[in-house]
């Protein structure tokens, strides 16, 4: 009886090791993002670089374009509320 619990003991420490072991052989050598950063992988001169187009250097510009639009239609809406006599 005390053989078949040792045994067992030693089976279940051996599939956990190798299945320790087997899960630690896959991650290692993954590109992984920690903590925000991206980790490169040892292969990172095999991967494929991205490339990102130039955009509007100044990121604002949909707003400041709609504040330009806004002033507009206010400056033609107060034309038009005046009476005829002072245009």
């Amino acid at each position: 009886m005390e053989r078949k619990n040792i045994r067992n003991r030693w089976l279940v420490g051996g599939l956990f090791s190798i299945l320790a072991f087997g899960t630690l052989g896959l991650l290692s050598g993954c590109q992984m993002t920690q903590n925000g950063q991206t980790l490169p992988s040892p292969y990172y001169l095999d991967n494929q670089i991205q490339y990102f187009p130039a955009g509007n250097e100044f990121q604002f510009q949909g707003e400041v374009d709609r504040m330009k639009r806004e002033q507009v239609n206010r400056q033609l809406s107060q034309e038009e509320s005046l009476p005829r006599q002072q245009r």
